[in-house]
Protein backbone atom coordinates (compact mmCIF):
# COMPACT_ATOMS: atom_id res chain seq x y z
CA UNK A 1 0.00 0.00 0.00
CA UNK A 2 1.43 3.17 -0.98
CA UNK A 3 0.19 7.02 0.43
CA UNK A 4 -1.57 8.84 -2.20
CA UNK A 5 -2.15 12.46 -2.53
CA UNK A 6 -4.29 13.91 -5.08
CA UNK A 7 -4.82 17.87 -5.95
CA UNK A 8 -7.69 18.74 -7.34
CA UNK A 9 -11.46 17.01 -7.02
CA UNK A 10 -12.80 17.51 -10.56
CA UNK A 11 -13.49 14.67 -12.76
CA UNK A 12 -10.06 13.97 -13.69
CA UNK A 13 -8.78 14.26 -9.61
CA UNK A 14 -11.80 12.52 -8.35
CA UNK A 15 -11.15 9.34 -11.18
CA UNK A 16 -7.34 9.30 -10.51
CA UNK A 17 -8.97 8.97 -6.62
CA UNK A 18 -10.95 6.18 -7.09
CA UNK A 19 -8.79 3.99 -8.80
CA UNK A 20 -5.62 4.57 -6.89
CA UNK A 21 -8.22 3.57 -3.82
CA UNK A 22 -9.61 0.82 -6.05
CA UNK A 23 -6.17 -0.41 -5.60
CA UNK A 24 -5.77 -0.59 -2.71
CA UNK A 25 -3.48 3.07 -1.77
CA UNK A 26 -4.40 5.25 0.89
CA UNK A 27 -5.71 8.65 -0.76
CA UNK A 28 -6.19 12.15 0.38
CA UNK A 29 -7.86 14.52 -2.18
CA UNK A 30 -7.35 18.08 -1.65
CA UNK A 31 -10.36 20.33 -3.57
CA UNK A 32 -9.92 24.26 -3.42
CA UNK A 33 -13.82 24.83 -3.90
CA UNK A 34 -16.23 23.72 -1.12
CA UNK A 35 -17.81 20.66 -3.19
CA UNK A 36 -16.01 18.29 -5.25
CA UNK A 37 -17.09 18.35 -9.02
CA UNK A 38 -14.93 21.14 -10.80
CA UNK A 39 -16.43 22.75 -13.57
CA UNK A 40 -19.07 20.01 -14.15
CA UNK A 41 -20.58 21.96 -11.23
CA UNK A 42 -20.86 25.14 -13.63
CA UNK A 43 -21.89 23.47 -16.29
CA UNK A 44 -24.68 21.76 -14.90
CA UNK A 45 -26.69 25.25 -14.05
CA UNK A 46 -26.40 25.96 -17.73
CA UNK A 47 -30.59 24.80 -18.38
CA UNK A 48 -30.54 21.61 -20.00
CA UNK A 49 -27.26 20.81 -19.07
CA UNK A 50 -28.01 19.89 -15.46
CA UNK A 51 -27.82 16.36 -16.13
CA UNK A 52 -24.12 16.17 -15.88
CA UNK A 53 -24.12 16.94 -12.40
CA UNK A 54 -24.84 12.67 -12.29
CA UNK A 55 -20.82 12.47 -13.05
CA UNK A 56 -19.69 14.25 -10.50
CA UNK A 57 -22.42 12.89 -7.77
CA UNK A 58 -21.38 9.01 -8.87
CA UNK A 59 -17.43 10.10 -8.82
CA UNK A 60 -17.97 11.26 -5.38
CA UNK A 61 -19.97 9.12 -3.67
CA UNK A 62 -17.64 6.46 -5.28
CA UNK A 63 -14.85 7.66 -3.72
CA UNK A 64 -16.13 8.40 -0.34
CA UNK A 65 -17.15 4.96 -0.45
CA UNK A 66 -13.64 3.78 -0.95
CA UNK A 67 -12.91 5.89 2.13
CA UNK A 68 -10.53 8.63 0.12
CA UNK A 69 -10.10 11.41 2.61
CA UNK A 70 -11.53 14.37 1.22
CA UNK A 71 -10.66 17.76 2.58
CA UNK A 72 -12.54 20.62 0.81
CA UNK A 73 -12.18 24.24 1.00
CA UNK A 74 -8.47 23.63 1.08
CA UNK A 75 -5.95 26.06 -1.55
CA UNK A 76 -2.99 24.10 -0.82
CA UNK A 77 0.47 24.83 -1.79
CA UNK A 78 3.10 22.11 -2.39
CA UNK A 79 4.65 22.36 0.77
CA UNK A 80 1.07 21.24 2.48
CA UNK A 81 1.05 18.37 0.09
CA UNK A 82 4.56 17.19 1.21
CA UNK A 83 2.96 17.71 4.88
CA UNK A 84 1.84 14.17 3.81
CA UNK A 85 4.45 12.30 2.95
CA UNK A 86 3.05 10.71 -0.49
CA UNK A 87 4.78 8.13 -1.92
CA UNK A 88 2.50 8.87 -4.99
CA UNK A 89 1.39 12.43 -6.15
CA UNK A 90 -1.28 13.73 -9.11
CA UNK A 91 -2.16 16.98 -9.68
CA UNK A 92 -5.33 17.94 -11.68
CA UNK A 93 -6.27 21.58 -10.98
CA UNK A 94 -7.26 22.14 -13.74
CA UNK A 95 -7.78 26.07 -14.81
CA UNK A 96 -8.77 29.18 -14.23
CA UNK A 97 -10.92 31.28 -17.01
CA UNK A 98 -8.49 33.23 -19.64
CA UNK A 99 -10.31 36.93 -19.77
CA UNK A 100 -7.73 37.63 -23.00
CA UNK A 101 -6.18 40.57 -20.78
CA UNK A 102 -9.63 42.31 -20.77
CA UNK A 103 -10.94 43.53 -17.58
CA UNK A 104 -13.58 45.96 -16.90
CA UNK A 105 -16.22 46.06 -13.78
CA UNK A 106 -18.87 44.63 -16.00
CA UNK A 107 -16.45 42.42 -18.05
CA UNK A 108 -17.25 39.00 -16.48
CA UNK A 109 -16.18 35.40 -17.43
CA UNK A 110 -18.92 32.11 -18.44
CA UNK A 111 -18.03 30.84 -14.97
CA UNK A 112 -18.98 34.11 -12.78
CA UNK A 113 -22.10 34.19 -14.58
CA UNK A 114 -23.01 29.99 -14.07
CA UNK A 115 -21.50 30.57 -9.92
CA UNK A 116 -23.96 33.78 -9.71
CA UNK A 117 -20.91 35.57 -9.05
CA UNK A 118 -21.93 38.25 -11.53
CA UNK A 119 -24.53 40.71 -11.56
CA UNK A 120 -26.27 40.78 -15.46
CA UNK A 121 -27.85 43.94 -17.06
CA UNK A 122 -30.03 43.63 -19.42
CA UNK A 123 -27.98 44.34 -22.83
CA UNK A 124 -25.54 41.34 -22.68
CA UNK A 125 -23.04 40.68 -25.63
CA UNK A 126 -21.30 37.24 -25.09
CA UNK A 127 -17.95 36.86 -26.73
CA UNK A 128 -16.96 33.27 -27.79
CA UNK A 129 -13.40 32.65 -28.75
CA UNK A 130 -13.32 28.92 -27.62
CA UNK A 131 -16.33 27.39 -29.74
CA UNK A 132 -17.09 24.94 -27.85
CA UNK A 133 -20.23 24.50 -25.34
CA UNK A 134 -19.26 26.83 -22.68
CA UNK A 135 -20.62 30.33 -24.27
CA UNK A 136 -23.70 29.15 -25.65
CA UNK A 137 -24.73 27.31 -22.72
CA UNK A 138 -24.06 30.67 -20.73
CA UNK A 139 -25.99 32.78 -23.31
CA UNK A 140 -28.97 30.50 -23.47
CA UNK A 141 -28.65 30.69 -19.52
CA UNK A 142 -28.44 34.66 -19.88
CA UNK A 143 -31.34 35.05 -22.39
CA UNK A 144 -33.86 32.84 -20.07
CA UNK A 145 -33.32 35.04 -17.31
CA UNK A 146 -34.68 37.70 -19.53
CA UNK A 147 -31.68 39.38 -20.98
CA UNK A 148 -31.31 40.47 -24.40
CA UNK A 149 -28.18 38.56 -25.38
CA UNK A 150 -25.70 38.68 -28.66
CA UNK A 151 -23.15 35.70 -29.21
CA UNK A 152 -20.23 37.05 -31.00
CA UNK A 153 -17.39 34.87 -32.41
CA UNK A 154 -14.49 35.43 -34.79
CA UNK A 155 -15.21 32.26 -36.01
CA UNK A 156 -17.35 31.20 -39.40
CA UNK A 157 -20.09 30.10 -37.39
CA UNK A 158 -21.19 29.95 -33.98
CA UNK A 159 -19.90 26.54 -32.11
CA UNK A 160 -17.52 25.38 -34.55
CA UNK A 161 -15.99 22.73 -32.58
CA UNK A 162 -18.75 21.80 -31.07
CA UNK A 163 -19.86 17.87 -31.54
CA UNK A 164 -22.31 17.37 -34.39
CA UNK A 165 -24.47 15.98 -31.82
CA UNK A 166 -24.96 18.51 -29.53
CA UNK A 167 -24.42 21.65 -31.69
CA UNK A 168 -28.45 21.21 -33.37
CA UNK A 169 -30.10 21.41 -29.89
CA UNK A 170 -27.51 24.44 -28.64
CA UNK A 171 -29.09 26.52 -31.96
CA UNK A 172 -32.21 24.92 -31.57
CA UNK A 173 -32.35 27.03 -28.05
CA UNK A 174 -30.65 30.15 -29.12
CA UNK A 175 -33.08 31.01 -32.05
CA UNK A 176 -35.88 29.93 -29.76
CA UNK A 177 -35.12 32.41 -26.78
CA UNK A 178 -34.35 35.28 -29.34
CA UNK A 179 -30.54 35.15 -28.91
CA UNK A 180 -28.72 36.85 -32.19
CA UNK A 181 -25.77 34.90 -33.35
CA UNK A 182 -22.94 37.43 -35.14
CA UNK A 183 -20.02 35.26 -36.69
CA UNK A 184 -16.50 36.42 -37.97
CA UNK A 185 -15.78 39.80 -35.31
CA UNK A 186 -12.86 39.34 -32.80
CA UNK A 187 -12.96 41.27 -29.63
CA UNK A 188 -10.25 43.85 -30.13
CA UNK A 189 -11.06 46.64 -27.32
CA UNK A 190 -13.29 47.30 -23.89
CA UNK A 191 -13.93 50.51 -22.87
CA UNK A 192 -15.98 52.18 -19.90
CA UNK A 193 -18.38 54.21 -20.61
CA UNK A 194 -19.39 57.69 -18.74
CA UNK A 195 -22.87 56.19 -17.70
CA UNK A 196 -21.35 52.70 -16.64
CA UNK A 197 -22.11 50.61 -19.10
CA UNK A 198 -19.05 48.91 -22.14
CA UNK A 199 -18.15 49.72 -25.37
CA UNK A 200 -16.97 46.55 -27.05
CA UNK A 201 -14.62 46.93 -30.13
CA UNK A 202 -15.10 44.06 -32.75
CA UNK A 203 -13.42 44.12 -36.26
CA UNK A 204 -13.90 41.68 -39.16
CA UNK A 205 -11.62 38.78 -39.24
CA UNK A 206 -12.20 39.06 -43.31
CA UNK A 207 -13.18 42.68 -43.78
CA UNK A 208 -10.84 44.20 -41.40
CA UNK A 209 -13.75 46.98 -40.49
CA UNK A 210 -14.14 47.53 -37.53
CA UNK A 211 -17.78 47.29 -35.41
CA UNK A 212 -18.91 48.16 -31.71
CA UNK A 213 -21.58 47.08 -29.13
CA UNK A 214 -22.50 48.78 -26.37
CA UNK A 215 -23.72 46.66 -23.71
CA UNK A 216 -24.47 46.51 -19.98
CA UNK A 217 -22.11 43.57 -19.56
CA UNK A 218 -19.53 41.74 -21.36
CA UNK A 219 -19.12 38.20 -21.12
CA UNK A 220 -15.75 36.38 -22.43
CA UNK A 221 -15.03 32.65 -23.06
CA UNK A 222 -11.73 31.82 -24.06
CA UNK A 223 -11.26 28.61 -22.32
CA UNK A 224 -8.64 28.17 -19.65
CA UNK A 225 -5.38 29.08 -17.88
CA UNK A 226 -3.87 25.83 -16.08
CA UNK A 227 -3.21 26.52 -12.39
CA UNK A 228 0.32 25.01 -12.77
CA UNK A 229 1.58 26.48 -9.72
CA UNK A 230 1.43 23.33 -7.41
CA UNK A 231 3.07 20.75 -10.38
CA UNK A 232 6.10 23.89 -10.69
CA UNK A 233 6.78 23.63 -7.09
CA UNK A 234 6.58 20.03 -6.89
CA UNK A 235 7.68 18.38 -10.25
CA UNK A 236 11.68 19.58 -9.70
CA UNK A 237 11.29 16.99 -6.19
CA UNK A 238 9.84 14.14 -8.21
CA UNK A 239 11.49 11.13 -9.52
CA UNK A 240 9.73 10.49 -12.78
CA UNK A 241 10.05 14.97 -13.39
CA UNK A 242 6.61 15.03 -13.30
CA UNK A 243 6.12 13.12 -16.73
CA UNK A 244 4.19 9.94 -16.87
CA UNK A 245 5.85 6.86 -18.01
CA UNK A 246 2.96 5.50 -19.94
CA UNK A 247 4.99 2.34 -21.00
CA UNK A 248 6.12 1.25 -16.94
CA UNK A 249 1.90 2.58 -16.39
CA UNK A 250 0.85 -0.10 -18.65
CA UNK A 251 3.19 -3.00 -17.34
CA UNK A 252 1.92 -2.70 -14.02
Amino acid sequence: QRKAVVVGGGPAGLEAARVLALRGHKVVLFEAAKELGGQIRLAQRATWRRDLGGIADWLSSEVQALGVRCELNCHVAAEDVLAEGPDIVIVATGGLPDDLGFEGPNVVSTWDVLSQQAKLGSDVLVYDDHGKHQAPSCAEHIAQAGSSVELVTPDRNVAQTMGALNWPIFLRNLYKHGVKMTPDLRLEGVAATDDGRVRVSLRNEYAGTLAERVVDTLVIEHGTVPCTDVFDELRLASSNDGAVDLDALLAS
